[in-house]
Parts: C-alpha cells; sequence; structure tokens
C-alpha cells in the first residue's frame, strides 16, 4: 500500500487521513494536497529532525534573559525554523555573502561599473568557520525585488561586523559610496554609509542592531571599474539561527516547487527529575506580525504579555507538542523560493514578508540543570519535480475531502503537554460541527476503542476513558 494510504487504511477515511497528518505529521504520513488546481504530480516526503536544545552556560541577558529559550516555527523550507543561540562564551562565527549557486565563483558579487547604482544581491551565505550557528547555509529573504541577509547584533559588547572588499581599488577621481541597507517592515533604509576612498578596498560596517542587510555601492564619477567585491559577515555574540528544513539544501536540485502541508516541533524537557522545573508556552502568530516584533518582546514573559490571545503555558517538565495550523488553503500553496540552474541552483530566498502565519515557543527556567531540553521537527513537504527515482503521482484525495478536512482541523487544539498529545488531538478533533463527528469514532479506533457518542456530549467522556486506559497499564504508544 502506497505510504500516502497509510493513513486511511488507520483512520477509516481519506478525510481523517488529512486531518491526522495535518495534526501528528511525525506519527502519519503526507496525503498529498488536492484543490481546484490540482493537474501537475508530485512527490512528497516526510523530514524529521532531533537536536538538543540546552542553555545551561547561560548567565547573561542579551536580547531575551540567560534563563529563557525562544523557537520558531515557519511554513516555509530555506527559513523554516529560527533558535536563540545564547553563545556564553562569545564564540566567533562568519558568513561568507554568495551571489549565484552556479557561478564558478559564488562569492563574487559583479559591479559592472564604473559609473551608476549596484545593488548587491545575496541569494545565501556560508559559514567559514568552524562554528557555524546558521548552519552550513544561510537562505536570503526577498521583498520586492530585493534580497537581504541576516546578520546578528545582539550583544552590545560583541557587536557583528559586515566588510566589503572591492576587487579593484578606487584612484582619487573616484566619487561615491557604499552603502549598509537595512529591510525594516518592508521599506529600504540605508543605515550606514562609507565614502569611497582611494586605494581603499575594505569597507567595514559596524551593525547596531540585528536584522536583514544587503550592500549598495554608488558610484557618482570616476573610470575605475571595481568589477566585484566579497562580502562577509562576522559576530561575536548571542545570536537568532536561521535553518533551512532538514535535507532541502542537499534536495534543492530536484524542486521545482513545493509547499509544506504540515509541520509539528515535540520540546522535551530532558532534565533529570529533581532538576527540573520551569514554564514553557506558545502561541501561533498570524499574518501581519514579523517574528523580529516578537522576538523583540524579550522571552517568554514578554511574548505571554504581548500576545495573549491563545498563548498557552504549562509546567515546563511537561514539555510541549504544538503544530502549525492552516488558517486557509493559501498557506499550503505550492510556491518556488529556488532558481534552478543546470546542476543545481543559481539563487534563493524566502520572502520576508510572509504571509503564512507562525509559531513561537518559549521556555524560562530559572534553574541552570534544568536547562537541557530536546526538540524533534517533523515536517510533510509536497514538491513538484523531473526527478525519476520520487514516488511522483496525482493526489488521491478529494477537494471536498480536504476542505471537510480544514474545517475539523479548526477545532483540533493546537498545543499539547508531551505525554498526552496524540491522544488529546484524537479526541478533540470536530469537538464542535458535523463534520469531524463522523471521523471521530475512526480515529480514535487507533486506541482500541470507540467512544464516537462522546463527541455529541462533549469530549469530556473521551478523555475519563483514555484516563482509566492509562490506569490499566494499555497507555497507546505516544
Amino acid at each position: 500500500m502506497p505510504a500516502d494510504l497509510r493513513a486511511v487504511a488507520d483512520t477509516g477515511s481519506t478525510m481523517g487521513a488529512i486531518v491526522a497528518a495535518l495534526t501528528l505529521p511525525d506519527e502519519y504520513p503526507p496525503v498529498r494536497i488536492r484543490d481546484a488546481y490540482s493537474s501537475t504530480p508530485t512527490a512528497v516526503a516526510k523530514a524529521t529532525e532531533d537536536l538538543k536544545v540546552s542553555w545551561a552556560a547561560a548567565v547573561t541577558d542579551s536580547a531575551i534573559p540567560a534563563t529563557d529559550m525562544v523557537i520558531f516555527l515557519f511554513r516555509n523550507a530555506l527559513r523554516h525554523w529560527i533558535k536563540f543561540n545564547h553563545n556564553p562564551t562569545n564564540q566567533l562565527y562568519t558568513y561568507a555573502w554568495r551571489f549565484d549557486g552556479s557561478s564558478g565563483s559564488p562569492g563574487n558579487f559583479p559591479i559592472l561599473g564604473p559609473i551608476g547604482v549596484f545593488d548587491l544581491e545575496p541569494s545565501y551565505a556560508e559559514p567559514t568557520l568552524a562554528f557555524a550557528p546558521h548552519g552550513p547555509r544561510l537562505a536570503a529573504g526577498i521583498d520586492k525585488g530585493h534580497k537581504y541577509m541576516w546578520v546578528d547584533a545582539t550583544n552590545p559588547g560583541f557587536g557583528a561586523v559586515v566588510n566589503v572588499t572591492l576587487a579593484v581599488a578606487p584612484v582619487i577621481a573616484d566619487v561615491g559610496s557604499v552603502q549598509l541597507v537595512r529591510w525594516i517592515d518592508g521599506r529600504r533604509v540605508v543605515v550606514q554609509t562609507a565614502v569611497i576612498a582611494a586605494a581603499t578596498v575594505l569597507y567595514s560596517f559596524v551593525v547596531p542592531t540585528a536584522g536583514y542587510y544587503s550592500i549598495s555601492i554608488n558610484q557618482m564619477a570616476g573610470t575605475t571599474n571595481f568589477a566585484n567585491c566579497t562580502v562577509v559577515a562576522a559576530c561575536q555574540g548571542p545570536c537568532w539561527e536561521h535553518h533551512m528544513l532538514t535535507g532541502y539544501n542537499i534536495n534543492i536540485a530536484k524542486v521545482q516547487s513545493y509547499a509544506i502541508m504540515a509541520s509539528s516541533a515535540l520540546w522535551r524537557n530532558t532534565a533529570s527529575f529533581e532538576n527540573a522545573q520551569g514554564d514553557i508556552g506558545a502561541v501561533q502568530v498570524g499574518n501581519g506580525v514579523g517574528w523580529e516584533t516578537v522576538a523583540s518582546a524579550g522571552g517568554y514573559s514578554g511574548i505571554a504579555q504581548s500576545y495573549p490571545n491563545n498563548w498557552k503555558s504549562r509546567f515546563g517538565p511537561k514539555g510541549q507538542y504544538v503544530f502549525l495550523k492552516p488558517e486557509d488553503q493559501e498557506d499550503m500553496a505550492m510556491n518556488s523560493d529556488v532558481d534552478l540552474a543546470p546542476g543545481g541552483f543559481s539563487t534563493m530566498a524566502f520572502p520576508l514578508d510572509d504571509r503564512a502565519p507562525f509559531v513561537v515557543m518559549a521556555a524560562s527556567i530559572a534553574n541552570t540543570a534544568g536547562r537541557e531540553t530536546s526538540l524533534k521537527f517533523a515536517t510533510h513537504i509536497q514538491y513538484q519535480t523531473n526527478d525519476t527515482w520520487s514516488d511522483v503521482r496525482q493526489p488521491t484525495a478529494s477537494r471536498k475531502d480536504w476542505e471537510d478536512a480544514l474545517t475539523a482541523v479548526a477545532s483540533v487544539e493546537q498545543f499539547h503537554d508531551n505525554p498526552v498529545h496524540i491522544a488529546e488531538i484524537l479526541a478533540t478533533i470536530g469537538r464542535y460541527g458535523a463534520v469531524a463527528a463522523d471521523i471521530g469514532s475512526q480515529l480514535l479506533s487507533l486506541f482500541g476503542y470507540k467512544e464516537a457518542a462522546g463527541y455529541a456530549k462533549g469530549v469530556a467522556p473521551i478523555l475519563k476513558n483514555f484516563e482509566q486506559f492509562e490506569q490499566i497499564g494499555k497507555r497507546p504508544r505516544m
């Protein structure tokens, strides 16, 4: 039986399989999206990633308190998750900006001078040192046709520096400037300007505030063709780690367009019993608010106070399970963030003004020994490809199945304690409305008992039965 039909067999209906896949992507295989325009066969994949998250050594407050950890989860493959790194020893990290992945010298930004304004459009950056908090490749963001690279500057004592090096030195007759440009809420803002000087090839900018930046060179007079330049960003302090969807970096060349259908995060507290304490919370933030705005709230307490609607907090040792809840079908629309080239890719960039909602999770743990946690991401991706090794086919679910499933998902609780997240999700599907009432018993059959009548009277009877189920030692697999 094909992988995308396994959940159909488990739940008894295609609609049930879709609900299960959207809310529990680590437990169920992907189900291909069907909409009014589905005509191109696609492939699907499940990507999972496990990592340790420890901030026991953090003692100094910076962008967030030393007691806290903040993590973001997005519906995008190039910027899939962001995590704060306290970097308590202030390790140095450097990322060299790249222009064109299909070029033999991707780090050389062309300057087709001598006269004109040359906007350097970075596509990605790669680390030049062993310590690489953003991973092996940091993607650029794009807005209104301009690309920008994330640069950290979160520690007052260890600011970030962006170094621009011209390939050809200016002469006295050359008149112009090198500008550091920042993207701020959809606007291009020149934040620093360095005047071009004769015989000077290196221009350095100390970045005052973490954000998305690019470089612009304005040569107003002169005859020197600078040919090209290189850009390297260096930081020695805390950072907001940007990470791609695991596996996407090495599969970019075969993905023509894609959709993130489902994504979840399972955050566990792995500290010893005597040290486990603190609080953990989460909230989904809708379109119109940038993640940087949320991050600026300053950690657990600030985020909880700034976004109280739907903020869910719980005892830290219980951990947190969250999944991205779609707000409309556009959240799962196919898109392309990468321009392919023969043998690989040329450019990549995620939308800075992303309309899809995202989830932010935050923890606050005063006991340093209690700041040992683990995080598991599970994501379903659907993509168009010419790769003959991929299982490419048409969706089997109908458009009606998807519409009904999304209606059901709307009533599923999004945030859960880890130990009972599977049971709670299955027990709360379709708490309201007739759509999920007819799949409730099918999903609950996964637990070996049927209490569809509980939906007519509320979920309390179902949860009570689950508690009894645990007490007799027949707890379902988590």
